[in-house]
């Protein structure tokens, strides 16, 4: 089992963005897959929140290969801001 909460804000900041990150048993039972294991990455704030997650229809590799076109479109997003400073 896997399990990460990071809040995302630094400390003197109000805010409440948090990642969650998750790969283990789920919080509800599939009795025809009882082998089945959950798996998400989740950013939320104040008001909203977004969970990718792992569906029926995705293997293993098909999952990490969503979170790496995450991290690979973060990142490039970050280099474009970092350019304008």
């Amino acid at each position: 089992m896997y399990i990460k909460k990071i809040f995302l804000a630094g400390e003197t900041c109000p805010s409440t963005s948090t990642v969650v990150c998750y790969e283990g048993p789920p919080s509800w039972v599939d009795k025809e897959r009882p082998e089945f294991r959950e798996k998400f990455f989740e950013v939320g704030n104040c008001h909203d929140k977004i969970r990718l997650h792992q569906t029926d229809l995705e293997t293993d590799a098909d999952f990490i290969e969503k979170l790496t076109r995450l991290k690979n479109e973060l990142e490039g997003f970050i280099d474009y801001l970092n350019m304008g400073l």
